[in-house]
């Protein structure tokens, strides 16, 4: 099998030139597993020759076990060659390549907001999840060893930030500062960031993506059928 995979590579090369041959991804994802193939197997009879008449011989078959099993995965990388007729799944990547700037400026946004939310959770709570506070300790925030989790610094605020976004560890971060402050005024800060980030924020920007995404996808479709330089050439001559 390697040595078809070597023929194919050379007779490529031959037909369509070196530079041509190599200015198609696809042909240098070829040639590199092909050389790393060659590699493995090389590397498979060396060890194999070294084998033979020593002691320890299980370790060394072992080894050329583990070079086939190398050799095997590095020839299945071959198989990305049939994405070359999978059109749905290049207009996908298209689409994603197109709305990356879509969601760069949504990342930015979310970013700018979870910043404001650490630093005023951080100049509120700082310091207040203390394990020297029984009340802390006999919260559930204590009992569920979540040390880690507290306002004392921007970086820590800023992972409490995502922990709270996710939802889960809301209730348990919540109960620590209430016990902390001996107050229900923590709430507010809570309820504020949940109605805020996760329920407003992250749905709108979940369907901002989608809606670029359609309409990008959408526009791919018709790119790939000529429908769209059809209608863009239409408008230039109106």
């Amino acid at each position: 099998m390697l040595f078809i995979f070597i023929m194919e590579c050379v007779i490529k090369v031959v037909v369509f030139g070196p530079s041509p041959y190599w200015r198609d991804g696809f042909n240098r994802v070829d040639a590199v597993v092909t050389v790393l193939c060659t590699l493995s197997v090389a590397v498979q009879y060396s060890i194999a020759a070294a084998a033979q008449g020593h002691e320890d011989e299980s370790s060394w078959s072992l080894s050329v076990t583990m070079g086939f099993l190398v050799g095997v995965s590095i020839r299945s990388i071959r198989f990305i060659r049939i994405l070359r007729f999978l059109k749905p799944f290049w207009r996908v990547l298209a689409t994603l390549r197109s709305i990356i700037p879509l969601l760069a400026r949504i990342g930015a946004v979310l970013g700018i907001m979870l910043y404001i939310s650490a630093i005023i959770g951080m100049e509120a709570f700082a310091g207040r999840l203390s394990m020297d506070d029984p009340n802390v300790q006999g919260s559930a925030y204590g009992h569920s060893a979540q040390q880690s989790m507290t306002f004392d610094t921007f970086m820590h605020s800023i992972v409490v930030q995502f922990a709270l976004l996710m939802v889960t560890r809301s209730p348990i971060m919540m109960e620590g500062i209430l016990a902390a402050e001996q107050s229900w005024w923590p709430l507010i800060f809570f309820g504020v960031f949940y109605v805020v980030m996760v329920i407003v924020a992250t749905n709108v920007l979940v369907a901002l993506i989608l809606q670029g995404y359609s309409s990008r996808f959408s526009r791919e479709v018709k790119r790939g059928d000529g429908l769209c330089e059809a209608w863009e050439h239409l408008c230039c001559v109106a």
